[in-house]
């Protein structure tokens, strides 16, 4: 695993002690988890000897390591290591800022349910406090979850919490121990990065404190430094001096696959798309046959890595931005599927059953078949049904790519759509005829641009002829309240009285406002409080049924109609 360091977070981070640990910002940028002890260059290192050397330090100074990891499907992994086993009742309690708001001391949390529980909210189950107050600079650290760990010989426990104050803490999740060594001296703990409410790529401030949870006394054992190292606080407050920061890996996507070109297939390709510089080392690309749902090919990508934009093209010896090369014409033409996974090629052996274990993302694929369900039900999300290469009847000369790029989440074969095949790079989604309106397009009708039915050229340019009588539905003169209400044009008091009706006001109850062939807003009119004459689509005087928003026929007869009316009313007043 390798990790690069925030320079400018650590310095400001940094205690004025320089025999204390400093804090430190970790950015992973590993696609896989490590599967053996992670040697972190930098680690978090805990300070204070206080309970002999559970999170901080060993006496004599070795300083007890705790670091985050993560991989790009989501996955989130915490290791203890360099420790000694802690009692039944110690709980290390790492703190997590993952969100805007939270708690900026552990003084509201009154939940002393259990052990656990009573370890986060900074006091013993017995009732005694020990709250902690979280640092201040360079921003405001504000706890929303926290993991209370124990790490006792044999049956090590992990729990998530979101925290609540004054009320019972909410309990989210169970942390796995996947790995354990005698002795305590290493602890590995899975979850997930969703679990946090965040996302691959997503960035969190973490801070850990030890105490018993039985009484609430508190060790001076702390990762995330004090100002000064204190003796051990025992029943009582403390202030942090420092937190640290982790950011997870982005996640990895298949973002584009073409597996059909004219004559031989000598252009195939997969690309990848993910984390500038993310090292793919644990990450295998695995091709499965739709004719019995196994694999017939697996790729390692150990000791690759995407590109500075992201990229990592897996393809023919033909395609110019491949870096891993497999033999022309392998990449079958579908109902086929490929997924990229946390795993070895060796795991997948010819003839290996498609499985969502280790599943990152996949998709499943064909050229005028039919789905495969059989794939389709593991390498893609729920709902999703294979992607058509050949939808526009092309497959041989266009690919299938994420529009917008990289968009869609893990296994959502609806955003792709055909486009020009453009391997290593961003892809082209812009196409006039598509049906999308996109770019610099100002129409995109599809199939129907540059027909009488449509006001839309086949440049996706609009129709002079169509858009000469278009008016903007914004400015649109028909809507009630921007003409002129009932008070506006009349009130009973306004229009006669009884000792002044004339033959002449007999008339008036025949010129109703509000008959349906001049309905302005009434509900048999519809919500755009148009005549209904006036609704899209809209038909000019050549015919054109125009989809452009906007276009129909003049207003003007008929507003000179109403305020006609209106002044005629206006003038027997």
């Amino acid at each position: 695993m390798r990790w690069s360091l925030s320079v400018g977070l650590l310095s400001a981070l940094v205690s004025s002690s320089a025999a204390l640990a400093q804090p430190v910002a970790l950015v992973d940028d590993t696609a896989a988890t490590e599967l053996a002890a992670p040697a972190l260059t930098p680690q978090s290192l805990g300070v204070g000897s206080g309970f002999g050397g559970m999170i901080g330090e060993r006496p004599g100074g070795d300083p007890i390591e705790l670091a985050f990891d993560s991989d790009a499907a989501g996955g989130l992994q915490i290791d203890l290591r360099n420790g000694v086993c802690m009692g039944a009742n110690d709980y290390a309690v790492v703190y997590l800022d993952t969100r805007a708001g939270g708690f900026a001391t552990t003084t509201p949390l009154t939940d002393i349910s259990d052990p656990g529980r009573a370890a986060v909210s900074g006091r013993g189950t017995d009732g005694a406090m020990a709250d902690v107050t979280f640092p201040v600079a360079p921003v405001a650290f504000e706890a929303d979850f926290a993991i209370a760990i124990n790490n006792v010989t044999g049956t090590p426990s992990a729990n998530l919490f979101e925290l609540v104050g004054g009320a019972s803490l909410t309990y989210v999740a169970t942390l796995v121990a996947t790995e354990v060594v005698v002795g305590c001296s290493h602890l590995r703990l899975e979850g997930s990065i969703a679990d946090l409410g965040l996302e691959s790529g997503d960035s969190f401030r973490w801070a850990a404190t030890l105490l018993n949870a039985t009484n609430g006394f508190r060790s001076n054992e702390v990762q995330g430094a004090f100002a000064t190292t204190p003796a051990n606080p025992g029943i009582g407050p403390i202030v942090l001096g420092g937190y640290n920061e982790f950011t997870s890996v982005p996640a990895v996507r298949i973002n584009e696959v073409d597996s059909d070109q004219p004559s031989t297939d000598t252009a195939e390709f997969v690309e990848l798309l993910g984390g500038p510089d993310t090292r793919m080392d644990g990450v295998a690309v695995v091709f499965f046959n739709g004719s019995d749902d196994a694999s017939y090919l697996a790729l390692d990508l150990d000791g690759t890595s995407l590109n500075a934009t992201g990229y990592l093209v897996l393809g023919n010896a033909g395609v110019g931005a491949a870096t891993v090369i497999f033999t022309d014409n392998t990449l079958q033409n579908g109902a086929d599927g490929v997924g990229v996974y946390l795993a070895d090629a060796t795991d997948f052996p010819e003839d290996t059953p498609v499985t969502g274990d280790g599943l990152v993302d996949g998709l499943v694929y064909v050229t005028s078949d039919a789905d495969d369900i059989g794939l389709s039900s593991v390498l893609l999300a729920a709902g999703e049904v294979a992607f058509d290469e050949d939808a526009d009847g092309d497959a041989a000369m266009v690919s299938g790519s994420r529009c917008p790029n990289g968009s869609g989440g893990p296994g959502e074969a609806g955003v792709f759509r055909t486009t020009p095949p453009t391997p290593g790079a961003a892809n082209d989604c812009i196409r006039c005829g598509d049906g999308f309106m996109e770019g610099s397009e100002d129409c995109d009708d599809g199939p129907a641009n540059g027909t009488a039915g449509s006001c839309c050229t086949a440049s996706c340019t609009v129709d002079p002829s169509c858009s000469a009588d278009m008016f903007v539905p914004e400015a649109d003169m028909f809507v009630a309240e921007d003409m002129f209400t009932p008070e506006d044009m009349f009130v009973a008091e306004d229009m006669f009285v009884p000792g002044d009706m004339g033959h002449e006001d007999m008339a008036v109850p025949e010129m109703d406002l509000g008959t349906p062939a001049m309905d302005l807003g009434t509900p048999d009119g519809g919500a755009s409080g148009r005549d209904a004459g006036f609704d899209p689509p809209f038909e000019d005087d050549d015919g054109c049924s125009c989809r452009t928003p906007g276009a129909g026929r003049s207003p003007w007869p008929a507003l000179a109609l109403v305020f006609g009316l209106a002044l005629a009313i206006r003038r027997r007043r």
